[in-house]
Formats: structure tokens, C-alpha cells, sequence
């Protein structure tokens, strides 16, 4: 069996022929390991820091291809506007203005397919969204 070169023993901690390896000897913390957490994101947060700056949301081309001919952003955002009225309606002040810029977007981009694209994200998502959202 051939050893690991002398810089490899580091990594693999494999100690120089005739050293021992002690506690002193071993990293106090192994690569890639993070002793801190990070503080756990808000679902709204998340949602707000992926819309782009033109009011939109993009979604997986493969997604927007199994629902339809609706261009991915369209299908994003109307995703997004409703989640927001859905599970985050008690934060409505903090994302309305997202919102306003939300479905101005969708507007000159969704035509006729709004309506249908708003019953799906609504089914989708379990929230029961009217019409009047994207002022239908």
C-alpha cells in the first residue's frame, strides 16, 4: 500500500512515520464543518430577495412548460403575489409595494391567460385568491 505524500497526510491526518498523532495535533475543527448556525430565514424574506428589480419573479423553464404556454416569469410572479396574500397577509404592509409592481408586470406580459394562471397558483398553492389581486 503507498502512503499518501507527506502534504496529503495533513489533510487525511495521517501522521509523519514515526509521530503520533495527539489532540493538540488535530484541528480543533474539520474542514467543510460549521460550528455556527446561521439564523433561519423568513419565508417572506426569501420571497422578497428573489424578486427581480423589474417587479418579477423567475421560475424553472421545465416547471413553466408543464403548466402551460405562460411565459416562467408570468407563472412566477402570479406564484409569488398570491403566497404573499396567502402566508403573509399579516405582513401586508411590508410587501404591498412589491406587490404593486408585481402585477403591473404580469399585466403587459400575461394577456388573456391571467384569470386561468391566478384559479392555478390559488389551487396550487391551497389559498383562495379573487380575481380582483390582479384587478380582473
Amino acid at each position: 500500500m503507498t502512503l499518501p505524500r507527506s502534504r496529503d497526510r495533513r489533510a487525511l491526518m495521517v501522521p509523519e512515520p514515526g509521530k503520533c498523532l495527539t489532540a493538540t495535533s488535530l484541528p480543533k475543527e474539520l474542514p467543510g464543518q460549521n460550528t455556527e448556525r446561521a439564523p433561519e430565514e423568513s419565508p417572506l424574506l426569501r420571497l422578497v430577495s428573489l424578486q427581480n428589480a423589474d417587479g418579477s419573479w423567475d421560475l424553472d423553464p421545465r416547471l413553466a412548460a408543464a403548466l402551460g404556454d405562460v411565459p416562467p416569469g408570468v407563472w412566477a410572479t402570479v406564484l409569488a403575489v398570491v403566497w404573499l396574500h396567502g402566508r403573509a397577509a399579516g405582513q401586508r404592509d411590508e410587501w404591498e409595494l412589491l406587490e404593486a409592481k408585481a402585477v403591473g408586470w404580469v399585466w403587459g406580459r400575461a394577456g388573456p391567460q391571467l384569470s386561468e394562471c391566478l384559479e392555478a397558483a390559488s389551487a396550487l398553492l391551497g389559498f383562495n385568491i379573487g380575481p380582483a389581486v390582479f384587478e380582473l
